[in-house]
Parts: C-alpha cells; sequence; structure tokens
C-alpha cells in the first residue's frame, strides 16, 4: 500500500557556531549517514523529547544579542565523521553494512549590533560509501538568521535552504523505488518569531513557519508528484501565574500544498499547556489540544481528535539529569482501501538522561518507544510465502537505544563517540528491520 504522510514539525533546528550544548542525539547520529530521517517512524517526537531534555540539562542557548561577542565575526571550521551503519537500507533480510565518511568544511559571518544580530553560514558536505558508492552525495547547506531585540519587542528569523539532499523514504513508501530507498529533494525551512511583552507577566508572541520539499525529476522521478509546500501561523499567549508558573494557549493554522492539489491538507490545532517547577530540581512541561485535518480535494473525510505532550525533567544530582517525555499525537496517510481509516495514531515514550563528568565531557544516552496504529484491515501477501495472505489491522513499533560520549578538550576542537540502535516490528514482516549505528567525529574550529 502506497503511503503519503504530512510530516510537522514544530521546531526548526540550524545548524551553525557550536554554543557548547549536546545536539540531540538522534540528528547527531543519523546526520552522520548522509540520509535524513524526517520520515522514520517517531522521528519527530523523539528529537522533540531529545532537545527538550538538552535545554533542561544545560540551560537555554544564550540569545546572540547577550552573548557580547565582536561586532564582526568570521567564522570557518571543518567537521570530519566516520560511521559504520550495519543495515544500511533498512532490510528485513540480507542486510548490507557499510562505512561512510563525511567532510564538512563550513564557513560564514556574523554581525553584532546594540539592537540587532546577523548571521549567515554555508556548508559543504560530502558523504563517501565505502561499498555503496552510488549512495556517495554532495549537498551544500545555507543558513540565515537575523534577530532584533529593543525594549519589549523581539523580533527573530532563521532560514535553511539545501538545494539537493538525499532523504530516506521511512514511512513514506510511495517514494521508495525497487532500486533505492532514497530520494533528493530540494529542502527550504524558514521560521519567523514576533514577540511582544505586554506586561511583566504576560507575553504575546506570533510564529510563522515555511517549508518546501521538491523531489528532482533526474533523481527521484518516482516521487516528482509527491513534493509539497508548506505554511503555518501560530499566535500564542503565555501568562505566568508564579515565577515558577507559567500556562499558555496557542492556535496553529497550517496549509500543506501539493504541486497539482490533489494531496493538500488544512490543519487547525488550538493547544494550551503549562510549564511549572514543581521542585527546585523538577521541571513539569505539558499540553493538550484539539486536531483537526481536511483533504481539500482528496476525496477523505475529515479526520480530528486529541493530542497530548508531556515532559517532566529532574536533575538527579548536580551531574546527572533525566527527563521522562510522552506524545500522542495523529498523522495522515492517503489509503487506497475503502476500508482502512485514514488515521494514524502515534504513541511515543522517551527517556533520556544526562551525565556531566566536567564541563567539557558529557554522556548522554536515551531509549524510545513509538508505537502507531491504523484502523482497518488490509491483506497482503507474506513476504516468505506469496502463497499465504494475512488481513490485518497495520501496527507497527519501534524501540530504540542510543549514547553519546563529547569531549571538548578546547574551545576550538569536538570530538564524539555515538551509537544508535533501531528495531522495528510490524503487524507485515515486510516493514521489520533492525540496524545498528556507530559514529565517532571530530570538529575543529578556526
Amino acid at each position: 500500500m502506497h503511503k503519503f504522510y504530512h510530516i510537522v514539525v514544530f521546531t526548526l533546528i540550524l545548524e551553525g557556531v557550536i554554543t557548547g550544548q549536546a545536539r540531540a542525539s538522534s540528528q547527531t547520529i543519523d546526520a552522520a549517514t548522509g540520509a535524513e530521517q524526517v520520515f522514520t517512524t517517531g522521528y519527530v517526537q523523539r528529537v522533540g523529547a531529545e532537545e527538550f531534555h538538552r535545554e533542561e540539562t544545560y540551560g537555554p542557548a544564550p540569545a546572540a544579542l547577550e552573548e557580547g561577542k565582536e561586532r564582526w565575526r568570521f567564522h570557518k571550521g571543518l567537521r570530519f565523521s566516520t560511521a559504520y551503519d550495519a543495515n544500511v537500507f533498512n532490510a528485513r533480510t540480507d542486510p548490507k553494512d557499510d562505512l561512510i565518511h563525511n567532510y564538512r568544511p563550513y564557513m560564514g559571518f556574523s554581525r553584532r549590533g546594540d539592537f540587532h544580530y546577523l548571521e549567515t553560514f554555508y556548508h559543504l558536505s560530502y558523504f563517501d560509501y565505502v561499498e555503496n558508492s552510488k549512495q556517495s552525495n554532495l549537498t551544500h547547506l545555507h543558513t540565515l538568521k537575523y534577530e532584533y531585540k529593543k525594549n519589549k519587542w523581539r523580533l527573530v528569523f532563521a532560514n535553511q535552504y539545501k538545494p539537493e539532499v538525499s532523504v530516506a523514504t521511512g514511512e513514506r513508501t510511495e517514494l521508495a523505488s525497487a532500486s533505492s530507498d532514497r530520494v533528493t529533494t530540494e529542502s527550504d525551512e524558514a521560521k519567523m518569531e514576533v514577540e511582544y511583552e505586554m506586561t511583566p507577566k504576560t507575553k504575546l508572541a506570533a510564529f510563522y513557519e515555511y517549508g518546501l520539499m521538491r523531489f528532482s525529476k533526474k533523481k527521484s522521478a518516482q516521487a516528482t508528484g509527491f513534493g509539497d509546500q508548506r505554511h503555518a501561523l501560530t499566535p500564542k499567549i503565555v501568562y505566568a501565574l508564579t515565577p515558577k508558573t507559567s500556562v499558555y494557549a496557542s492556535y496553529r493554522f497550517e496549509g500543506v500544498f501539493t504541486k497539482d492539489g490533489e494531496f493538500s491538507t488544512r490543519t487547525a490545532l488550538p493547544l494550551a499547556g503549562a510549564k511549572a517547577q514543581l521542585a527546585p530540581k523538577t521541571t513539569l512541561d505539558t499540553s493538550a489540544g484539539w486536531k483537526e485535518r481536511d483533504f481539500l480535494e482528496y476525496n477523505q473525510p475529515t479526520v480530528d481528535g486529541w493530542i497530548y505532550r508531556a515532559s517532566l525533567s529532574r536533575k538527579l544530582t548536580p551531574k546527572v539529569t533525566s527527563t521522562f517525555s510522552f506524545v500522542r499525537d495523529f498523522n495522515t496517510d492517503y489509503v487506497t482501501t475503502g476500508t482502512q481509516s485514514s488515521k494514524i495514531d502515534t504513541t511515543f515514550y522517551g527517556l533520556n538522561v544526562s551525565y556531566a563528568f566536567s564541563r567539557n565531557l558529557s554522556l548522554n544516552a536515551g531509549a524510545g518507544y513509538t508505537l502507531t496504529h491504523q484502523k482497518g484491515l488490509i491483506t497482503q501477501k507474506d513476504i516468505e510465502n506469496p502463497t499465504l495472505t494475512f488481513t490485518r489491522e497495520d501496527e507497527d513499533e519501534q524501540f530504540e537505544w542510543d549514547a553519546d560520549l563529547r569531549w571538548s578538550p578546547a574551545r576550538d576542537k569536538n570530538l564524539s563517540l555515538a551509537y544508535k540502535s533501531t528495531k522495528k516490528n510490524s503487524s507485515f514482516k515486510d516493514s521489520e528491520y533492525d540496524t545498528h549505528k556507530v559514529v565517532g567525529a571530530a570538529e575543529f574550529i578556526f
């Protein structure tokens, strides 16, 4: 069955100067293989949980205007990594392993004023597959960030553009071909945030997000009809009940438009939440909302339901921080049968732990469990015995474990060693796989 998912990423993560804080482990490890994983089961929820844990462990990234850097600054650096992937194509049988070398020079400049900050970077990244040389690829990354802050106003604009990037098809099975589970796409992500401090306790904000994914006709002929453009607007209000507790409400309106309009959707999500410091070392962030998605031209009924998110973080000792995360959400699929629902329920549980040996040496570990379920029966042939057929509901579960050790022996040097294991079980065997990844990386800032 061909699937077409709309993947919504609520956090825009831009790559730039190393700030001394650990990025999400899933991003770090998967990025070293040269194939982005945004279509992989549970990836969005897992990265969101890791980012919350990172902020609670290391604190929010300092605002560029408050860092005290020189007004003009030139940046340049080189990152090198080697990754071992035990199952490059996530195959159920006869897995192909490989060594992947990544060479990544980058350069950019920044300017800080009294109320303004501007930075732009260019990254050149080459991924060299030793055994599967056809997967080797060269990518470019352009980033831009502008920040303005004066009196009660704050404005941030960020953009990340990739003219050509390799993406693992994952759950987007309609993108895969007989010869590859990768597609090449042009990618552009932008986000603008405007914030106004109305009173000492009340803040008003508005977020605009733009996303573009356009598949290459030359390298992804089977996927050219599935590119899309996304626009989202989210007004938000935050009120501080006490110095340790704040509540917020937002309304997200999103439109996803495809080239021919057939798969375009419209999504509305009113959301309410709260963030509270329950104890000096414990923080809870939780939210709930009612999500509705309409199919503009495709003949499918409106899909709706409650979504929930919760994260509980606690500093166990001065050096150890743990975070438990839970997400209940849903996505949609354009189905080709009359018995299967287009709604795909997703439940995620995550646990992250960080241990700071010293200011420059830390260990981060995590585990995640994702369950997706789609109501309605479908019939497929058994992959091991085509004479047999099974009629079941579509359900997948995925287990992930990862750990990474990071060391910064000097301000201009960063070293890391990471491991990740993934196991996927499915109601139909052709979707199952097991893989392991090991990544060693070094970065030098000149």
